[in-house]
């Protein structure tokens, strides 16, 4: 059974360097949001994290762990969110997605433009 299409899977990944993580200011909407997006037609999910996190972030991923899946809704359509703890390596860049940047979240405090983002990050800091 197919659960959801691609086109209804968000790919989230959370990228920890010490106690920060990787945060993106975005560009298009107030807030910060965790480096991902959509899955394309075609692409795995494994595919899907390498390309968003090397767009958005220039950082290529070396390992990636599933973490936790959240509902959320886009343009008010219901879509799944699966967030994955990633290593990452290379030199840190920003795109047009927005400013790129290692933040502690709770300096973010409520600053989170996804509430799926907010409901994740709030997850790994319980469970770590």
């Amino acid at each position: 059974i197919n659960i959801c299409s691609q086109e209804e899977t968000k790919i989230l990944d959370l990228i920890k360097k010490g106690k920060k993580i990787l945060f993106i200011k975005l560009s298009y909407l107030d807030g910060y949001g965790l480096p991902g997006g959509l899955i394309k037609s075609g692409e795995s999910v494994e595919e899907g994290l390498k390309r968003e996190v090397l767009e958005e972030t220039g950082l290529k991923i070396v390992n990636c762990r599933f973490f936790g899946s959240y509902p959320t809704k886009s343009k008010g359509i219901g879509k799944l969110a699966l967030v994955y703890e990633v290593d990452a390596v290379g030199i840190l860049k920003s795109s047009s997605e927005g400013t790129s940047g290692w933040f502690d979240p709770r300096d973010l405090k409520d600053n989170f433009a996804y509430e799926d983002n907010k409901k994740a990050i709030e997850d790994y800091f319980e469970n770590e």
